[in-house]
């Protein structure tokens, strides 16, 4: 009887496993992941009969035994024909061999699969076992204590709230990390901290009351550390400076934005004049009225200031009188007879002015041996016509400043002053220097036997038929830029010129310009000259020719066949 029970049982168990297999989605699972056996009573292998067999404890293994789905051999699929699952005494036996470190994986319906290794007589489990500092896998074999793989936690990263997780087995170990309070300043009214970022964590550090910066009367001081406004608004910064209205003066807040006023007072103290206001004497400003005064007296006045002289004569003066003249003829008959002893005065100011006058609206003063013409507009040229070395002199003898030709040492031409006369300055006997500008009019320097040096800036247009001829001391010269030609013997006669610097303005070099320059070494042509005039270097030896730029080596033909005109094999052009 016993013996059929079993048989029953069989068979009931073959047509349970059968209807597993072929309609595996009849069954319901009961429970889902439940925790599967995790130990085996024993095992045996017996490669001889190709065959494995494992038994497990009944009491934990009956209903997942009951339940396994599927058996694999190192991932490959072990045909449930193949296997003999005996529940009665809790054998699995798989017909296979089995070498070291194959693995069995058996799967059980509602259950977590099992999975073990097997490594001479053991059966290690490859799900892993833990305490705080280490993990391993340990056999399943009851009452074994054998352990593999069995090494400290690893990896994984600590937070102030939460230990590191082995990247091995997931298991937490260690220590708590360190809080990560970031570089944010967290703030209230009065203090300052830093919070720690890690999420659910409330921890602070710096905790400090807020310090420095510098309070405004607009606004409170901002904590040197964290940026935040605190405290109390500072008080008003007034300065020194006054402002003020025309009856009032005041201090005002320098703070931008603040509008305050401190010291508002009335204007006081101070005298008026007739010419003047009064002056404050808190703040320094005008106010009020000027003192009453008649208009002839205020004319007379403007008059006894006019302080004319050869040797002062500026444009500012002549502005002072012609303005003087301008309120006198403004006055009434009866007005200008009360101030007739001042008009002798402005009539005297006013002949010298015209006394000086040397061109439309130019003039000259003369001071300690020097000539200075100034103004706005052309000299008056000091004769027509063409001149010879006999009759200049005569030509020029009436020039405006002529008294003082035989005294002049020094001349200058003032920037306003567009021209230089014919003859302006020639025959000077004691002239040394000349500041001059602006163009040169025939023979403006002519004959002036003691000139050595000339500063010649801001020219213009043609220097003037042999403006500086028979400068005989006359060593250097510079052209300024501006000049476009030069006319015949600029520089004839100039016996000890030896050098000369010609301007990138420059086109034409004149008819004679350099003629008998004996001492003459060196032309540097800065610009490109396109004209060089029949004998420009007449009776001139042993000097050279320098193109200096590019566009001044355009000009080497130029030169060379006015050079090869005049026979003239001396000069050479470097």
């Amino acid at each position: 009887m016993k013996d059929m029970k079993i048989y029953i049982k069989k068979i009931l168990f073959c047509v349970f496993l059968a209807t597993l297999i072929i309609t595996p989605t009849m069954f319901v699972k009961a429970q889902s992941n439940v925790e599967s056996p995790k130990t085996i009573e024993s095992f045996k292998v017996d490669n001889t009969k190709e065959e494995c067999s494992f038994t497990y404890n009944l009491e934990e293994a009956t209903e997942w035994m009951f339940n396994i789905t599927g058996i694999k051999k190192n991932e490959q699929t072990i045909p449930m024909s193949k296997c003999i699952i005996n529940i009665e005494d809790g054998t699995i036996t798989i017909k296979t061999t089995l070498s070291e470190n194959d693995k069995i994986a058996i799967s059980a319906e509602g259950y977590r699969d099992v999975t073990f290794i097997v490594q001479s007589e053991h059966l290690f489990n490859i799900a892993w076992k833990h305490d705080e500092n280490t993990h391993w896998k340990e056999c399943m074999v009851k009452d074994c204590a054998k352990r593999t793989e069995e090494v400290k936690h690893t990896g994984g990263q600590a937070t102030c709230q939460k230990k590191a997780e082995c990247e091995v087995c997931g298991q937490e170990y260690g220590e708590l990390g360190a809080h990560n309070y970031g570089n944010e300043w967290k703030h209230d009214g009065t203090s300052h901290w830093r919070e720690c970022q890690t999420e659910g964590c409330t921890d602070k550090t710096d905790v400090a009351v807020h310090s420095g910066g510098q309070a405004t009367c607009q606004k409170k001081a901002e904590c040197e550390v964290c940026g935040q406004e605190y405290g109390e608004l500072g008080a008003h910064n007034y300065g020194s400076e006054w402002k003020h209205d025309e009856t009032s003066h005041w201090r005002e807040c320098q703070t931008k934005g603040c509008t305050d006023k401190t010291d508002v007072a009335k204007h006081s103290g101070g005298q008026a004049t007739y010419q003047k206001k009064a002056i404050c004497s808190v703040c320094k400003v005008s106010y009020g009225k000027v003192k009453k005064e008649d208009k002839a007296a205020k004319v007379a006045t403007q008059i006894k200031k006019l302080d004319v002289k050869v040797s002062n004569l500026t444009m500012k003066k002549i502005s002072e009188v012609q303005a003087a003249r301008k309120a006198y003829n403004a006055l009434s008959k009866k007005e200008k007879d009360t101030i007739k002893k001042e008009v002798s005065t402005l009539t005297k100011a006013e002949i010298l002015i015209k006394q000086n006058n040397c061109g439309t609206n130019v003039y000259y003063r003369f001071s300690n041996n020097t000539l200075t013409v100034f103004g706005k507009g052309a000299m008056k040229n000091c004769f027509t016509g063409s001149f010879t070395s006999k009759n200049i002199k005569s030509k020029i003898k009436n020039r405006i400043y002529q008294k003082y030709v035989s005294k002049v040492v020094n001349v200058v031409v003032e920037q306003g002053v567009t021209k230089i006369g014919n003859g302006a300055f020639a025959c000077m006997p004691k002239l040394k220097t000349a500041q001059i500008q602006g163009t040169l009019g025939t023979a403006a320097f002519w004959g002036c036997a003691n000139l050595e040096k000339v500063t010649y800036t801001n020219g213009k247009g043609t220097m003037g038929f042999a403006c500086f001829g028979e400068c005989k001391k006359l060593k250097n010269m510079v052209i300024a830029e501006g000049v476009s030609s030069m006319d015949r013997s600029c520089f004839a006669g100039c016996i000890k010129l030896k050098t000369i610097e010609l301007p990138t303005t420059l086109k034409v070099v004149g008819e004679t310009t350099f003629h008998s320059c004996s001492s003459l070494r060196t032309v540097t042509v800065k610009g490109r000259v396109t004209k060089c005039k029949i004998f420009a270097f007449y009776k001139v030896k042993n000097c050279k020719i320098i193109l200096k730029t590019k566009a001044a080596k355009k000009s080497k033909k130029v030169f060379a066949k006015e050079l090869k005109q005049e026979g003239n094999k001396k000069v050479k052009i470097k």
